[in-house]
């Protein structure tokens, strides 16, 4: 969007090949974690930073929106390990502006499958809810799969199928 009151969303599409496509369906591990966790402390503490004009809040913010639009530069000419390097990138610059926005639940979620793994993060504002682990081959995903399948790390996480919407972002008011 662009900045002032009158938030107008603009949805750049994105052309991804067919083998990108692939990689991501084989490689992606889409799980609910079983733990919710409202956003509203997290939205809370990063709006209050940001207003204070925190220079860290500032500094992340940018290396946010740049990280964007590498990783769409990334998804279009099929680079997987930038796509991964940035998927990366974002879970730390959320930390950095909300410690509390990746769990030590989270943290443990994930570090079982440290070798096999070539990124992941927290879906929304983080600290529970969907976690999206990207494996570093297909073989890397399975095997994170059915480790999380063996041991799940809560009584109600499972996985879910992943899949890129070729229609694109719709929105609705409601």
């Amino acid at each position: 969007t662009a900045p002032g009151l009158r938030q107008v969303p603009r949805v750049h599409p994105l052309d991804a090949p067919p083998a990108f496509l692939r990689a991501l369906r084989e490689r992606s591990v889409l799980l609910y974690s079983g733990r919710r966790r409202m956003a509203r402390g997290i939205l809370a503490t990063v709006v209050q930073r940001y207003l204070r004009d925190d220079p860290g809040v500032l500094r992340a913010r940018e290396r946010l929106v740049a990280g964007a639009h590498v990783m769409a530069r990334a998804v279009e000419t099929g680079d997987f390990d930038a796509f991964a390097g940035r998927l990366a990138e974002y879970r730390e610059l959320k930390r950095s502006v909300d410690p509390a926005s990746i769990t030590p639940e989270i943290e443990a979620l994930a570090a079982p499958h440290g070798a096999d793994l070539a990124a992941w993060s927290t879906a929304g504002a983080g600290g529970g809810g969907f976690v999206l682990l990207v494996g570093r081959t297909p073989a890397a995903a399975q095997r994170i799969l059915e480790r999380l399948r063996r041991h799940p790390p809560h009584p109600l996480a499972r996985p879910f199928s992943f899949d890129l919407d070729p229609s694109g972002l719709r929105l609705a008011v409601l």
